[in-house]
């Protein structure tokens, strides 16, 4: 009769943990201190143990406490900073599991010498639990689809990182910082100046609008009809345009706009300050997840200057 070691399962099991958080987090392309992946594969390992416990492991092996011990995992190793994070790096988690745990299983029944014993297999004398073959054959569809959306995910995310500019503008001497979404796409313009538009949400602009305009997107009220019937204070009044824009769908509305005194957008060592600029306020988040604030059009890149002073 087969005798395992517990300690050598523990390790065996910390190890593959090791590896599954490593790619998963080279995957998310996120730098995890060395010790967070030790105590999530800790976390995992020891999990691992709770199989081999002589009666009452249905509660361990339930769909909850794999589902439990998992979620704890990644946010010992990973400290997402909200729900969207944990998710990715938890889809990436069971991404990076499938994969290796697959390709590790399938080396192993290739070459090793296999034999069932009970409820496990014996692959050259070591154990390992069974899988039913009808599970793993239909298992592999689903993988590959899981792969590719999450690995697609990916790519758009890098993607939209690049495009992803650090903007800094101001007016009459407040200013205020956000980040913006370069859209090479965007051609929203001015109709009378033909000055380009930067599209910006109200809650990035909240420090240096006027109280009228701040309370009036606070309410979600149709700040453009509120113009011809409440005064708007000091200098604004004369400050503020209206940008007509066409939306996805062929929806068409209308934005206030106005020029900034200063608009400096910056990524990496590139600087580009532009002067001829509108900046269109929209009322509604422009990012689901906060990444960004901004849609930026490419005019914003058109001249760069990376002498400019911070």
């Amino acid at each position: 009769m087969p005798v395992i070691f517990i300690d050598v399962v523990w390790l065996i099991n910390f190890v593959m943990d090791a590896v599954i958080l490593v790619a998963a987090a080279w995957m998310g392309r996120r730098k995890v201190r060395w010790w967070r992946i030790a105590l999530g594969s800790a976390v995992g390992a020891s999990y691992a143990l709770l199989f081999l416990m002589p009666g009452g492991t249905e509660p361990f092996i339930s769909w909850g406490a794999k589902i439990l011990f998992s979620c704890l995992m990644v946010i010992l190793t990973f400290h997402p900073k909200n729900v969207l994070e944990f998710l990715r790096f938890w889809g990436l988690f069971y991404l990076a599991s499938f994969v290796i745990g697959g390709a590790t299983y399938g080396l192993n029944f290739l070459l090793g010498e296999t034999r069932p014993i009970g409820g496990m297999v014996l692959v050259s004398h070591e154990a390992v639990w069974g899988v039913n073959k009808q599970f793993v054959l239909l298992s592999i569809p689903v993988i590959y689809l899981i792969g590719k959306v999450a690995w697609n995910r990916i790519e758009r995310f890098k993607k939209r990182e690049g495009n992803l500019w650090h903007v800094e503008l101001a007016l009459e001497g407040v200013r205020v910082e956000f980040t913006g979404l370069l859209d090479t796409g965007n051609v929203l313009t001015d109709p009378i100046s033909g000055l380009p538009v930067a599209v910006v949400e109200w809650r990035a602009l909240e420090p240096l609008l006027p109280p009228s305009l701040l309370e009036a997107y606070r309410e979600h009220r149709d700040v453009t009809m509120d113009l011809g019937e409440k005064a708007v204070e000091g200098d604004w009044q004369s400050r503020l345009r209206i940008v007509p824009y066409r939306g996805v769908g062929g929806t068409v509305g209308m934005l206030l706009a106005f020029r900034p005194s200063k608009f400096v957008v910056r990524q990496g060592e590139t600087v580009s300050a532009v002067s001829k600029i509108l900046v269109a306020i929209n009322p509604k988040p422009m990012s689901g997840d906060e990444a960004y604030h901004a849609i930026l059009p490419p005019a914003c890149i058109a001249e760069t200057d990376s002498s400019i002073a911070s």
